[in-house]
């Protein structure tokens, strides 16, 4: 048979691919480097956007967008976010129809800038207790980077982590289908440096890396041979040992309660 040439685009939910800090000036693309995300446990304490928070649907979301741009103390943050992504007009721009806007969910574990009631951005992972998807808007941008708004909160998200597609080229005779197992991992090392005046600079206690899995799931990808293979790659982020303990509070209760259906069946 002659080979053949197979394009195939697939998604792969990370922590180690993120969106660029988009060449844009506006505070919420500021990124800061080397830095562990504060964690966010729960949504609407601080709402940015309050006529945006908990709406049904999203023509509500994009209505209630068209208006925030016009109320005192609102549009000129609302504009400039828009403008920042664009849409040189704000919310009223022209080609801020309808179709730019949809609802996806957030996974438990996502990265980014998270506004707040005083408009300031901060560095965040979403961390929300017994909520694996968190119900969002998505706006998609004319130039630059897609911006988000946490629907409970009506509070900007610039989505750090998001799903990445990706295009694989591959030749092969026989098209097949194999499985890749994806874990996204967070990492806690818990080093104890020595703190007394007569240690050396370069003397510490290296304790073992812990592990908690954000997220496992399989993925298919095409391969050219070996068809049912499950190769594993792990995704690893970096978390302060506060942020490690809350998560691996929230696998321990996932655990409960499965093995709590398993038993009820």
């Amino acid at each position: 048979m002659k080979k053949g040439i197979l394009l195939l685009l697939f998604t792969i939910s990370t922590i180690a691919y993120g969106q660029p800090n988009c060449g844009n000036p506006h505070r919420i693309f500021n990124v800061p480097a080397n830095q562990t995300p504060k964690v966010v446990t729960k949504l609407g304490t601080d709402p940015q956007f309050p006529i945006m928070c908990n709406l049904k649907d999203a023509d509500q979301f994009y209505k209630n967008l068209q208006a925030v741009g016009e109320i005192k103390g609102f549009k000129n943050e609302i504009n400039s976010l828009f403008a920042s992504i664009g849409y040189d007009q704000g919310v009223k721009d022209p080609r801020f129809t309808r179709d730019k806007v949809w609802s996806e969910d957030i996974p438990f574990g996502a990265i980014g800038m998270l506004g707040d009631g005083q408009n300031k951005y901060i560095y965040s992972i979403l961390a929300l207790p017994g909520q694996n998807k968190i119900k969002a808007w998505h706006v998609k941008a004319i130039s630059g980077c897609d911006l988000y708004f946490m629907n409970r909160c009506g509070n900007a998200f610039y989505y750090t982590n998001p799903p990445v597609q990706q295009a694989l080229v591959i030749e092969e005779e026989h098209p097949a289908i194999a499985k890749v197992r994806v874990k996204v991992i967070a990492r806690y090392d818990g080093r104890q440096y020595c703190s007394c005046s007569d240690c050396g600079e370069d003397a510490y206690i290296r304790g073992e890396v812990e592990k908690q899995v954000l997220e496992d799931k399989i993925v298919e990808v095409p391969v050219a041979d070996d068809p049912d293979s499950y190769p594993e790659k792990r995704v690893y982020v970096d978390v302060d040992k506060q942020t490690f303990k809350r998560l691996r509070k929230q696998e321990e209760k996932n655990e409960e309660e499965e093995e709590n259906k398993l038993s009820m069946n």
